[in-house]
C-alpha cells in the first residue's frame, strides 16, 4: 500500500502509525520469495458493474472507497484475498487457516 492506505489502516485498527512500516513496493516480501497469492483481475465494467462492487464491499470490513479510481483496485484486492483464503491459487492456505481454528 501507500501512505494513504497506511493511515486508513491505522485509523481502522487503532495502531499507532509510528509502529507501522510501509513498503509500497513489497520489496521485502519479494526478497523473501514469499508466495504472492493469486493474481486474478475483475471482469470489466460491462460484466461487473461498479454498483455491484460497492454493494459487495459494503459487507466487508473497511469501507467502500471514496473515489471511483480506488474502487476496482480495492475490490480486486478483496477478490484475491478471499480466493487465497479459500485455497484457490494458494496451495496450503486453507489447511493453515483451518489449523488455526482446530
Amino acid at each position: 500500500g501507500d501512505a494513504t492506505s497506511a493511515q486508513r489502516f491505522c485509523s481502522f485498527t487503532g495502531i499507532d502509525i509510528r509502529s507501522l512500516s510501509l513498503d509500497p513496493t513489497a520489496r521485502l516480501y519479494q526478497d523473501l520469495e514469499l508466495y504472492p497469492g493469486p493474481a486474478f483481475s475483475l471482469p470489466n465494467r460491462d460484466i461487473v458493474s461498479d454498483d455491484l462492487l460497492k454493494f459487495v464491499l459494503k459487507s466487508l470490513p473497511g469501507a467502500v472507497p471514496e473515489t471511483t479510481e480506488e474502487l476496482r483496485p480495492v475490490a480486486t484486492a478483496w477478490w484475491n484475498y478471499l480466493a487465497m483464503c479459500a485455497g484457490i491459487g494458494a496451495p496450503g492456505t486453507l489447511r493453515e487457516i483451518l489449523r488455526g481454528y482446530f
